[in-house]
């Protein structure tokens, strides 16, 4: 009897626990992890637009000549990372470089925080002044630090950025009325694409964030700014939701006072009688766009800081249209698709039709004018069903660990890596590989990745660790030790080289600039050592040919201008592309590429390989142009370039020993 009892009592537990575990499974599917899924459902991030929307200005926004990605940091910081000061930032320009160290001082100290000290966010470069638009998840699981724009250059260092807390900080769980933009004043991490939205086959259910060229905004210096229950429903540059323009607002934004409409803040929406085939789009991400853009919206958010190219003429020169996408987002598009979310009007195959299609969204929009507290969306009946209202518990289970790492590829400044991928409850968002304890790089879902700007000829100790979307990190892999190649690098990022540059040669923005008809090649790059048959040669070129007339030429094993092999590209769109060997004066050509490869708009990456008397060619990585032409044994020679009837710039010159 006592047996059975046992027996009876064991069953009855394990009934208990089987029947709780699907209650905690029912509870889970019925609730949102609010990390993932921020905000109440009545949030203006949550709420779909409805049946009585009134749209405005359909087709007032033009494709534009460009369209980027304004990337956005969110960060959970732990109790245990130690405490870090905050400063603001100099100005745009100027955030955390050395030029900003007599303004740390306790009166620009705004706050203290935990901050990981392994993480760097660089400074802006000539070229590129993202917004950095961070959220900073507090220990405490609810609490959002805002800032914009982000910046870390020193690991272990001060942070720095305009910390956005003059009407309070937002909340996981809050609305999300308010946050780190400020040209808008609107969330940071509501309405940001997260990883796997783009690229997944479920819908994206969320409103969405753009930024448009200030030129489409109206600013009226005269208007009143009357609050209605606490809440500035239109401003001077500015409408619901957003409680601010930006500093530059007067003499930025430029539309005219019929478009008033176009404010800072406005909701955009493709309309309802829209049908979204019609728009004849190509691609998947465009198509989950479309359709999200036509559920639920986006809020203009800031200025996209360029000039509009209007059909009418006037003094525009640039125009771009940026979607707000969490940075590890716009990783995962390049990985996934094959070519960057942003694009301008000089893109070529994949990327261009890409292009096109994002124009037609933004040509596609209009803006929903009845969108107020009271009619978020324009009210009425909501097109689609809103967010689960319950939140769940944040995401804490750690991914399991890669496995298997190995070398795929080595060359003198980089290593290419695979690896068995992990697994975990919800999405793997990031592979994180170190050397040491030094991050080198990261992929975004790919379980292989290429590490560069590693030193030439150096032994590595690497490991790879995963990280979820609720940024819960793996264990790190075992230790794989292996070394970069042998060979040779050079850039001119400095506008500086040691070598003899001659005649027609010089440095300009960062290249190497060949000028004119001169056919006297820069030779000699590299002869330093014995380097063989085996190897390979990689660089970055572009022409400022427009035909075939200007020849670029990649000269290799040269011994003298009669004796060498050669690469000839011409210059445009269609152009011959041959491989051709001269000796001892007599040229001949080896092959033809059947077809063209530009060089013209923009820098292409050459990689030649020599492998034991066979040559192969690959442009832009992908693109094969020859494949194992094979030829009489080579003798040692030089590497060098010619520029005949036009100018070019060389850039990234490596030269990796195979042997």
């Amino acid at each position: 009897m006592k047996r059975i009892f046992a027996l009876t009592a064991i069953i009855f537990l394990l009934g208990a626990i089987l029947a709780s575990c699907q209650n905690s499974a029912a509870q889970k599917a019925n609730t949102r992890d609010p990390w993932l899924q921020p905000f109440s459902t009545s949030s203006i991030w949550n709420t779909p637009i409805g049946s009585s929307a009134e749209y405005v200005l359909a087709g007032y926004f033009e494709g534009g000549t460009a369209h980027n990605a304004d990337p956005e940091i969110m960060l959970k910081l732990a109790a245990s990372d130690p405490l870090r000061r905050v400063y603001g930032t100099v100005n745009w320009t100027d955030r955390c470089s050395s030029k900003t160290a007599p303004q740390r001082t306790p009166s620009s100290e705004l706050l203290q925080i935990p901050f990981p000290d392994d993480f760097i966010l660089d400074d802006v470069t000539p070229t590129s002044t993202p917004n950095n638009v961070a959220s900073l998840l507090m220990p405490d699981g609810k609490t959002i630090i805002a800032i914009e724009p982000l910046a870390r250059c020193q690991k272990a260092g001060d942070v720095f950025g305009w910390v956005k807390n003059d009407t309070g900080n937002e909340t996981l769980t809050g609305t999300g009325t308010f946050g780190g933009h400020w040209g808008s004043g609107l969330s940071g991490i509501g309405g940001s694409i997260r990883h796997g939205e783009l690229t997944g086959s479920s819908p994206i259910n969320h409103v969405l964030k753009i930024n448009v060229p200030g030129d489409y905004l109206h600013f009226d210096a005269a208007h009143p700014e009357t609050p209605v229950n606490g809440v500035v429903l239109e401003g001077k540059g500015y409408r619901f939701p957003a409680d601010r323009n930006d500093a530059g607002a007067p003499g930025n934004y430029k539309a005219s006072a019929k478009f008033k409409a176009a404010k800072m803040g406005a909701l955009l929406a493709i309309p309802a009688s829209v049908n979204l085939a019609s728009l004849g789009l190509q691609t998947l991400a465009a198509k989950k766009l479309a359709q999200t853009l036509q559920n639920y919206g986006a809020y203009i958010v800031d200025d996209a800081g360029a000039k509009v190219s209007r059909a009418s003429g006037g003094e525009y020169d640039y125009a771009q249209f940026s979607l707000s996408l969490q940075r590890e987002a716009e990783g995962e598009f390049r990985e996934v698709f094959g070519y960057n979310f942003a694009q301008d009007n000089s893109a070529t195959g994949a990327g261009k039709v890409w292009f096109e299609d994002y124009g037609k969204l933004i040509k596609a929009l209009a803006i929903v004018n009845n969108n107020a507290p009271s009619s978020l969306g324009g009210g009425g009946t909501p097109r689609v069903n809103t967010v689960l209202p319950a939140f769940g518990e944040t995401d804490t289970e750690v991914p399991t660990n890669p496995q298997n790492l190995v070398v795929l590829k080595r060359t003198v400044s980089s290593v290419q890596l695979g690896w068995t991928a992990s697994t975990d409850n919800n999405r793997i968002m990031r592979y994180d590989v170190f050397n040491k304890n030094q991050l080198l790089g990261s992929s975004y879902g790919a379980n292989t990745i290429t590490v560069k700007q590693l030193p030439i000829n150096s032994p590595l100790q690497l490991q790879i660790q995963a990280v979820d979307t609720g940024l819960n990190t793996s264990q790190r892999s075992s230790v794989l030790a292996t070394a970069t190649r042998d060979g040779y690098v050079q850039d001119f990022s400095q506008n500086a080289t040691g070598w003899n540059l001659g005649s027609n040669i010089s440095l300009e923005y960062g290249a190497l600039k060949m000028n004119g008809f001169a056919e006297n090649p820069l030779t000699s790059i590299y002869s330093g050592k014995t380097w063989g048959n085996n190897y390979q040669w990689r660089f970055s070129v572009r022409s400022d040919s427009q035909d075939d007339n200007g020849k670029f030429r990649a000269l290799f094993h040269y011994t003298d201008a009669n004796n060498t092999y050669i690469l000839e590209i011409g210059g445009g769109a269609v152009n011959t592309v041959q491989l051709k060997k001269r000796v001892a004066g007599v040229e001949s050509v080896l092959a033809t590429l059947n077809g063209h490869f530009d060089i013209n708009k923009s820098d292409a990456d050459i990689v030649l390989e020599v492998n034991n008397g066979k040559i192969s060619v690959r442009g832009n990585e992908n693109t094969l142009l020859f494949v194992d032409i094979a030829d009489a044994t080579f003798t040692r020679g030089n590497i060098g370039f010619q520029q005949i009837g036009t100018q070019a710039f060389i850039d990234n010159i490596e030269l990796t020993i195979m042997e």
